[in-house]
């Protein structure tokens, strides 16, 4: 704004502004002389000619005139600004949800004409594929971004500068983003500066080494189904072997998961790839058990309305799990029902977050209302919550009987369970032989044994029990469990309370999230939407499952995810459009 200004005085100074007001006059004549041509002639006079000369070399200069001068911009030495016409043809072949293309009063799109671009996930997609081809192009000479420049993105630049220190900043993103500068092919040298960072932080990321890499790749059920799916596609053509034999690659991947540390990092790596195919096989058995599968492995329809949003389990299964139960008819043919009351059940799955602790000490937001609180999301249906909390029980005993099998199976292997998770401390057994005041604990096979002294025994009661509560050497991911535990937690509101009133500055003073989060989290919950209803109305249309039993042949219910996913998104756009006037 400080070089907008300046600029403005700039050609004030040296009469653009009122050659520009000359040049404008002087085309509105032309247009008035030109709009009197009868359209039905042809050819023009010599007259006509002239005019539409002149006001072609008035057009030119305006364009000259309103251009922004390079003194008040920032543009890589020896190449050309980006000018007006080639923004709103990049702009151009956005999609059709963001058909709005270049907007001259957005601030961050009056920034790239001055050769600065900005760049983060919670950024419209179009804008940053318009900061990255420009930069690419050598057409911005500065870019601000977050980490989302540090990997897969081409932009080699000069100069990286890290401006203020951050949790985030470790040696690997300050690897993958120093490394931008001087890239090979295209400089002979590059330059790293530190702003703002203690002199402590800075030699400590200078002199640090790369982490190991250690492989995040889970055999999850969300992962299987589209395994299944793919397999399934396939079946018949020339590429079914090939897709089988690298399912059997997947099993065996080195990478596939953690191996352990310490003691018992060679017992991880002996018995890594059994319990990849104990997960595995989990996985398959829990897609036949709730009918995402048949019995053959030949998907359902709900099976490619989980694959559709896969990116969201375990919510994806919960929304599966409602609608293969009929939760989702009973709620829409209740008389009192709402949208809003869907909408309540969607903000339970996706997109949560603690209530803040303002709105929990700050009680009801009425009298004679108890369960109402400010800020904090409302208690799920009873109908949604049980069928949660069956569906958790189902999953939680079906894993827990694996790990017991295993345990059981491979005893010898994992020896005996005395070393503590923390210290890594080896507890030798007693020399004596106990008495009969002493305490004895449960006799466990899959459960720690340390956690058994609290008389624990291989029941668990929840997911997270589960995944806390085993051995060391038994590796269980939090996301192989496909499940949404209604724990009774209370839960911020902000998706619920945007859905009411559409106001950002409302959301922003009393949510108590942070502003980036509360823009990344409502983006997400609009896509999350969009998806959903998608996939609904199509498998509810698709000609494959006419005739058929299907979960989305209830009408009610595919009515009222289009209805709430259209009110969210005029909502949503609203904000979105606006965002570079606020």
């Amino acid at each position: 704004e400080a070089w907008q200004d300046k600029e403005a005085r700039y050609k004030k100074d040296f009469g653009y502004e009122q050659r520009c007001q000359t040049i404008k006059a002087d085309l509105r004549e032309l247009d008035g002389k030109l709009g009197k041509v009868d359209p039905e002639r042809k050819l023009l006079s010599s007259a006509q000619q002239c005019w539409s000369k002149k006001r072609k070399m008035l057009v030119s200069e305006l364009r000259r005139m309103l251009r922004i001068i390079p003194e008040f911009a920032v543009f890589v030495p020896g190449e050309q600004p980006t000018s007006l016409s080639e923004l709103e043809e990049i702009f151009a072949p956005t999609p059709p949800r963001f058909d709005n293309g270049f907007n001259f009063n957005n601030k961050l799109h009056r920034l790239l004409l001055r050769g600065i671009g900005v760049h983060h996930s919670s950024l419209p997609k179009p804008y940053r594929e318009c900061v990255e081809r420009l930069f690419r192009l050598r057409r911005l000479g500065i870019v601000i971004s977050t980490s989302t420049l540090a990997v897969g993105i081409n932009m080699p630049s000069k100069t990286s500068v890290f401006a203020g220190d951050s949790i985030y900043l470790d040696s690997m993103q300050f690897q993958q983003e120093a490394g931008r500068a001087g890239r090979r092919g295209f400089d002979r040298r590059g330059h790293t500066v530190f702003f703002g960072l203690p002199r402590s932080k800075v030699e400590q990321l200078l002199c640090s080494e790369l982490p190991a890499l250690q492989g995040n790749l889970t055999i999850c059920p969300s992962t299987v189904a589209r395994l299944l799916l793919r397999q399934h596609s396939l079946s018949g053509s020339a590429h079914h072997e090939v897709f089988i034999a690298g399912i059997e690659r997947l099993l065996y991947f080195p990478l596939a998961a953690a191996a352990g540390s310490g003691q018992h990092a060679d017992v991880g790596r002996r018995l890594l790839t059994l319990q990849v195919a104990h997960h595995f096989r989990f996985c398959i058995e829990y897609l036949r058990l709730e009918r995402i599968v048949d019995e053959s492995l030949v998907p359902s329809d709900i099976a490619g309305f989980i694959a559709h949003i896969f990116w969201e389990q375990p919510s994806n299964f919960a929304v599966a799990v409602l609608l293969r139960a009929g939760v989702f008819e009973k709620l829409c043919r209740d008389p009192n029902f709402r949208t809003e009351d869907l909408m309540v059940v969607m903000c339970h799955l996706f997109c949560r977050s603690h209530a803040t602790p303002r709105s929990l000490l700050e009680g009801p937001s009425g009298s004679g209302q108890s369960t109402k609180m400010k800020g904090v999301l409302p208690e799920l249906p009873p109908l949604v919550a049980n069928a949660l909390r069956e569906h958790s029980a189902r999953v939680v005993e079906g894993m827990a009987a694996y790990q017991q099998g295993f345990a059981r199976a491979f005893a010898k292997e994992l020896g005996v369970d005395n070393t503590l998770p923390l210290s890594r401390v080896c507890v030798e057994p007693p020399l004596r032989s106990p008495s009969a005041n002493d305490f004895r604990p449960l006799a466990v096979s899959a459960r720690s044994a340390f956690v058994a002294l609290s008389g624990h025994g291989d029941r668990f009661e929840s997911a997270h029990d589960l995944c806390t509560g085993v051995r060391a050497e038994l590796q269980i991911d939090p996301h192989l469990l496909p499940v949404v535990e209604p724990d009774g937690e209370a839960l911020n509101s902000y998706v619920l309370d945007f859905f009411k009133h559409g106001q950002m500055e409302v959301l922003k003073r009393d949510s108590g999230v942070a502003h980036p989060e509360l823009w990344t989290n409502l983006e997400n919950f609009f896509n999350i939407l969009r998806s959903i209803d998608a996939a609904m109305r199509r498998r509810a249309q698709s000609v494959q499952y006419r005739g058929t039993q299907t979960a989305f042949a209830d009408k009610e219910v595919v009515a009222a995810f289009a209805t709430m996913s259209a009110e969210f998104e005029i909502k949503w756009k609203a904000v979105r459009d606006g965002f570079g006037e606020v």
